[in-house]
């Protein structure tokens, strides 16, 4: 008798712990992967989802009745419904959200999912797990003593968890921290800087699970150049970085901008080199450290960058570049790439053409829901899109005009409320660099709802080192 025809009824129960990297086959349902582990999470934050995928190899149609999550997890996104055609496929995806009283531990917290279906030998069991961490170190919540760092043709942005700000300034070698709700002409409550740091006219920085520091720095001198330098979450001052990765096995080439998966991967966009010339995307994995070789490389002609500057990850590892050179209408583009991809990968979409409103787009960042955020250096805008948008496709919304106080906005960046922090280096009634902090779903002409400003600052003439070394 088939397995098919098999008298069904059953409960398939998976936990979410561990490696998340075989796969299992029990009864007639593949499962992918087979145990999934969220990481380390501060308490009442959330990871980012992870999915499991059920596969339907027969040609019986297989039928659910539930699907729920115990412990600290959730239920994010179900695309099975209630029944699951033969030879297609469907997701379960699984958030980790620790209470806010929770208490940091080296143990896991653990849970599991489970589906009742009609498949047969269950209840059958994945694992889940996610890691509590501690909160933030207090030197990001007290102002940093003889710190007074101005901005310097700030570039990339990042808020942590708490809503500090992270800011890259590229013209003297430093990444200032603002604190949270911060306003005004203010100095930073911690700033990296100095020779022991290793910066290098920084340009994108990025954050780990426990808070950690990855920062992409353009170099110094003839191409090839580069390095990542990544500092503890407590770094302050003129801290040496816990790990840099640097050399001429590393393929970087004038790094611009640096994003992190959900266990820690590296993915770095360099402006130049690669297979056509026209930059690449570097990738690394996770306590990556040295003149190492990338675990993989996207570039090529078919790959269709040019010039890639900003990079951001969506929720599926969807890998998003954004181009500040080519595209239909010759202002750019956004490529995206699937999860996995290596070597002249072609795109999975591409944001490009007149009606997208992108004007050479220089940094990326994806809401929870998958839109896309685009800020445009020379469109003194962000243009917002869809998920899954692709081709001459127009923004959803558009942040722009005077009142929006954008001015070469250059880096872009989400906290979990939504609320939209973007780098300027241009002037418009600001001053010559700033931080403008724009509501949850703006749209138009809207002004910002916080504008950071330095309390003293460099001219130009003054800065020791050029954006473009």
């Amino acid at each position: 008798m088939k397995v098919a025809k098999m008298a069904l009824i059953s409960a398939l129960i998976i936990g979410l712990a561990g490696s998340a990297s075989a796969q299992m086959l029990q009864g007639s349902l593949k499962i992918e992967p087979t145990a999934l582990s969220f990481g380390k999470v501060r308490p009442g934050a959330t990871s980012v989802r992870q999915d499991v995928v059920l596969l339907n190899p027969t040609d019986v149609t297989l039928k659910f009745t539930s699907v729920t999550a115990t412990g600290p997890f959730s239920i994010s996104g179900n695309t099975c419904g209630s029944a699951l055609t033969p030879g297609h496929s469907c997701q379960i995806s699984v958030k980790f959200h620790p209470a806010s009283k929770s208490k940091p531990s080296v143990r896991p917290q653990t849970g599991t999912l489970t589906i009742t279906d009609n498949v047969t030998n269950s209840p059958q069991v994945l694992k889940l797990a996610g890691i509590v961490t501690k909160k933030l170190p207090k030197s990001r919540r007290h102002r940093a003593s003889n710190v007074a760092i101005a901005l310097a043709r700030p570039t990339g942005v990042t808020v942590d968890a708490d809503g500090a700000i992270l800011v890259a300034n590229s013209s003297n070698n430093s990444v200032s921290v603002y604190a949270p709700g911060a306003d005004g002409a203010v100095e930073p409550i911690a700033a990296i800087t100095g020779k022991s740091t290793g910066l290098m006219g920084p340009n994108g920085v990025a954050l780990d699970a426990i808070g950690n520091i990855y920062v992409a720095n353009v170099g110094q001198g003839a191409p090839p150049r580069g390095s990542i330098t990544v500092y503890s979450a407590n770094a302050n001052g003129n801290a040496s970085p816990i790990a840099t990765i640097n050399g001429s096995n590393t393929g970087l080439n004038n790094p611009q901008g640096v994003a992190l998966d959900s266990v820690g991967n590296i993915y770095v966009a360099n402006s130049i080199g690669g297979a056509a010339g026209a930059g690449s995307i570097t990738i690394y994995p996770a306590g990556s450290n040295g003149n190492m070789a990338p675990s993989a490389t996207i570039s090529g002609s078919t790959t269709g960058m040019d010039q890639p500057s900003g990079i951001a990850l969506d929720e599926k590892g969807n890998i998003y570049v954004a181009n500040t050179g080519g595209g239909e209408s010759h202002h750019g583009s956004v490529t995206v790439y699937r999860g996995g991809s290596s070597g002249d990968a072609a795109p999975i979409a591409n944001i490009s053409g007149t009606a997208t409103g992108l004007r050479d787009p220089e940094g990326l960042a994806i809401d929870s829901s998958g839109n896309l955020y685009a800020a445009n250096f020379n469109g003194n805008s962000v243009t917002v899109y869809s998920a899954g948008s692709s081709g001459n496709a127009a923004p959803i919304a558009t942040i722009g005009g005077k009142g929006a106080k954008l001015a070469e906005p250059t880096g872009i960046a989400l906290d979990l409320n939504g609320v939209i922090y973007v780098t300027n280096q241009g002037v418009r009634d600001l001053g010559p660099y700033s931080i403008t902090v724009h509501p949850a779903g703006a749209n138009g002409n809207v002004a910002p709802v916080a504008t950071i400003k330095s309390k003293s600052s460099k001219s130009d003439s003054e800065e020791k080192l050029a954006r473009e070394p």
